[in-house]
């Protein structure tokens, strides 16, 4: 792999791992009722990602979706594979796989962007939040564990 395509996915786990951290913290202060603009942004993203590791796993099935690049959502289902254990756990309560789970937290985390009632909401919230503590604990160990293998 070239050191171009090192620093790329270098960036993007860091991207990733500041999206994680700053969903979950989202995610808390959704269920606390304090959600902030800066808040709805961060889930938006959030929820795309979510959108993206469905499409990806989607995909790994050899369902065709249009209008999306096979690339990004591969590399989101990539990420998500990090931290399986999280993954693991989730899936269990989804019988479809990944990405029925996805589709659901992503579902969840569009509707109190858009200030639904949290309550209701709660069990995939919380879902979600693990997901995302999930996945910014990997990112911080992998990247760690990485940060001088060449």
């Amino acid at each position: 792999m070239s050191a171009h395509n090192r620093s790329m996915r270098h960036a993007d786990d860091i991207g990733n791992g500041f999206l994680a951290t700053k969903t979950s913290i989202a995610l808390r202060n959704a269920l606390g009722g304090r959600l902030s603009d800066d808040d709805k942004v961060i889930l938006g993203r959030a929820a795309e990602l979510l959108d993206e590791i469905a499409t990806g796993a989607q995909r790994t099935k050899g369902t065709i979706v249009e209008g999306v690049r096979p690339s990004r959502s591969i590399a989101a289902l990539h990420v998500a594979l990090g931290p399986i254990a999280t993954l693991k756990r989730l899936v269990k309560n989804d019988v479809g796989g990944i990405s029925p789970l996805c589709r659901r937290l992503s579902n969840a985390v569009r509707a109190v962007q858009r200030d639904a009632d949290p309550e209701p909401l709660q069990p995939a919230i919380s879902e979600a939040q693990e997901f995302f503590e999930g996945l910014s604990g990997w990112l911080a160990t992998f990247r760690r564990k990485n940060d001088f293998v060449g």
